[in-house]
Order: structure tokens, then sequence, then C-alpha cells
């Protein structure tokens, strides 16, 4: 008997550490999309306003600046003397899953880290580009609506790699979401005045890249103890800064993205958007993934659609049809839908029409 306590009251303070986690990980969500709604519409006032176009500086600007968290080697002596845990397989192999290296707390070598990061990197400018770019052919809520199927895209590639699982309420939210992005995609080809098509095109194929990493993130890192994330995407950054100004001269050679010297107004605002819309943000996201999951993650996301189509209307004076609203609510609602639907309800709910049906064996 009193080993059967002991059981149970071990399970019930890993039941309450798990919902900590999880209440902790939504609170990071919601901080996230205030953020993301501020950085979204900042770096719109820039390329608008400021008429400082160039998506893939800003990227890049952006990216380099969690360089600054490598700092932590000077503070953090944990960093400098971590090592690496043994694996159950390859040892070398980093796309192991966190599954199969358990829930050890052990913090990994730094050269481990760094090697995980250089795989992320490519994926993470990429998605970031994309939805950057977008901002200055199509409006707030165009690109953050169409942002957010990367929830769909996130369930695809999860259920590939066997990290999410299939049911058939998600497939009706899919086809929600569909429906919904539909609508507003056609809305948006009647504007006038700048690229919106384009735009929505940049925004998907931003949100594909989003469910990718959203992925990769957990197949490389086993939980929030055995990787620093501040340490990880100090990495991002140092790789991003490294790596890909060819990209910078290579776009501006060929007359896709010319180089302008941004002025120091101009200046000041870019840092802005680094450091609150992409290195605290993303960092915060990278938490709220580990603590929930991907899926949830990028459903809770969703939350900017209402969110930016009031900033737009507000702030920017925008008018929507009907059927944007109605587009905007089928994306909302099909992430709901993918929310609540689990494998055990969808049993349950053929068991009960099989039952109010007649069709029991």
């Amino acid at each position: 008997c009193a080993m059967g306590m002991e059981e149970n009251m071990e399970e019930s303070i890993d039941l309450s550490s798990h919902r900590k986690k999880y209440a902790i990980g939504l609170a990071l969500i919601v901080a996230i999309v205030f953020i993301w709604i501020f950085s979204s519409e900042l770096i719109q006032y820039i390329f608008l306003n400021q008429e400082y176009h160039h998506p893939l500086f800003l990227t890049f600007f952006s990216n380099t600046l969690f360089s600054v968290y490598l700092t932590g080697f000077v503070f953090c002596s944990s960093w400098r003397k971590a090592s690496t845990p043994e694996l159950v397989n390859d040892g070398d192999d980093p796309m192991i899953h966190s599954t199969e290296l358990g829930d050890r707390d052990v913090q990994w070598e730094w050269k481990r880290v760094a090697k995980i990061s250089l795989m992320y990197c490519p994926v993470w400018l990429i998605a970031n580009a994309c939805f950057n770019a977008s901002l200055g052919l199509t409006s707030v809520a165009s690109s953050t609506i169409l942002s957010t199927t990367s929830s769909f895209f996130t369930l695809v590639f999860g259920v590939c790699f066997k990290i999410e699982t299939f049911t058939f309420g998600k497939l009706l939210a899919i086809i929600m979401c569909v429906g919904g992005v539909s609508m507003i995609s056609v809305v948006d080809n009647g504007d006038t005045g700048t690229k919106p098509m384009l735009g929505d095109i940049l925004a998907i194929l931003g949100a594909i890249s989003c469910g990718i990493y959203s992925i990769l993130i957990v197949k490389l890192i086993p939980n929030e103890k055995a990787v620093p994330m501040p340490m990880f995407f100090g990495f991002v950054g140092l790789f991003n800064l490294l790596l890909f100004w060819p990209v910078l001269v290579v776009f501006h050679y060929l007359n896709i993205e010319p180089f302008e010297l941004p002025s120091l107004t101009i200046i000041g605002m870019l840092a802005l958007n680094g450091v609150f819309g992409t290195v605290l943000s993303d960092l915060l996201w990278g938490f709220a993934v580990l603590l929930t999951s991907p899926l949830i993650t990028t459903l809770g996301i969703s939350l900017t659609i209402p969110l930016a189509l009031v900033v737009d209307i507000f702030l920017n004076d925008k008018h929507f049809v009907g059927a944007y609203f109605v587009g905007s609510v089928l994306v909302v609602l099909g992430f709901f839908v993918v929310n609540v639907s689990t494998r055990e309800r969808e049993v349950r709910f053929w068991k009960y029409m099989k039952k109010k049906l007649g069709l029991n064996d």
C-alpha cells in the first residue's frame, strides 16, 4: 500500500509539473502574439513609410543580433563546463529524437549545440525572410493570417516524422483552414497599388518553412535543460553572420535587392525590431515549443489573426470586405478543431455514433 501511495504521489507531482510547464508555455505564446504584431507593424512602417524595402537585409540584421546571447559564455560557467551525454544509438548523430535521449538534464557541450544550430540556421533564415518580404507587399493582416497556416504544415511534417498523430478531425481542420486562406487570397488579389498575391505566396512559403523548423527543433533538442536556448539561438545568429552575408552581395549584383545604407533613424528602428521582434520573441518561441508542442505553439500563434485585423482597421484605416472576416473565422475555427482533436476523442465519437445507429457488433 505504501508503495502504491508513493507511485500515486509521484504521478500527481509529474502531472502538476507538466501542467505548470504547459501553463508557462501558453503564457509565453500570448506574449509572443503581442510582440509579433508590434514587430509586423514596425516592419511595414519601415518598408512603406520610410521607403526602405530591404527584407533580406532586415532578416540578416535581426538574426545576427541573436549572437548577443553568446555573451553567456562570459557570465555562465556552466556553458563552458558542460559535456555531451552519452547517446543510446549514435553519439555523432544530432538528429536523434528526444525520446531516444530520455529526460536527461545533462547540459550538452557547446560544440554539439553549435552543430545543431548550424543545421537549423538556413531554414530559420528562409522562413523569416519570406515573412518579412510579404509585409511590404500585402497587409499585416493578410501576411499574419497566411503565416499562421504554419500549423497545418507543422501537422503534416509532424505526422511524417511521427511526432503528431493524424485524425479525421485534423483533416476537417485542414479543409477549413485551406478554405479560409483561399478566401483571403482571392480578396487580396482585388487590391491595387501593391503586389498582394506575391506577398501572399511569400507568406505561405514562410509558413511552410516555419512548419519545418518547428518540427526540426523538437527533433534536435531533447529538452530545455539539455540545450540552453540562448546558447542555441546565439550560435544561430553567429552562423547567420558568418555564412549568409554573401547572399546579400549576390542579391545586390543581381538587382534583386540592391543594398542601401540605412539612415540612423532606420538603423534605430531595425535594432528595435531585432531586439523585440527576433531576439526576445523567438527565444520565447523556442521555450514555448519545448514546454508545450510544435503544433500547440503554432496554433496559439493564430491569436494574431483577430489582433492583426483590429490593428489594421484602427491604426492603418484599412477596410476589409465580409469575405475577409469569414475567411479569418474559418482559419481560427480550423485551428481550434485541430487543437481539440485527439485520437481518443475520435474513437469515443465513432463508438457513440455506432451505438446510436445500431451498428454495434
